[in-house]
């Protein structure tokens, strides 16, 4: 079989144009990555999106920097982001998807950002208004 070699860690017979052994699950080639974990991408982003770190972590340095000095670009880049991994669209900096891509949970952390993005919309409304009620009664004596 020409077509064939063995996995250096598990002795196991893979195809010669792999470069992961699919027995053991083992990089090959040393400088291929292994690529970054989906829940640990998703949570950086829900809880320091803001600051481009979930960048840093999936080796995206300079655009990591400029969400950092641009507060993910006025909370817009971090968001699009956010979105984008949620739906599994993300790919780290050697172009590979993430690792153990959960779509039940990306949906569900998704709708429950947006969720609480439209509470504190509502909220900060109320505020307004209740701040106007307060301000105007002072007002008629």
């Amino acid at each position: 079989m020409a077509n064939t070699k063995l996995c250096p860690f598990c002795n196991c017979e893979i195809n010669a144009e792999a470069t992961r052994c699919k027995y053991c699950k083992r990089w090959l080639d040393e400088s291929v990555k292994a690529p970054k974990k989906f829940l640990d991408t998703l949570l950086l982003s829900w809880f320091l999106g803001a600051y481009g770190i979930h960048r840093f972590y999936t080796g995206y340095y300079a655009i990591g920097l400029v969400q950092l000095l641009t507060l993910g670009g006025c909370g817009i880049w971090s968001l699009i982001d956010f979105v984008s991994i949620c739906i599994g669209n993300y790919k780290d900096a050697n172009g590979m998807e993430l690792q153990r891509y959960d779509r039940k949970l990306g949906i569900i952390l998704l709708i429950v950002y947006f969720g609480v993005a439209l509470l504190l919309v509502i909220l900060l409304f109320l505020l307004v208004i209740l701040l106007m009620v307060i301000g105007s009664e002072g007002c008629t004596q």
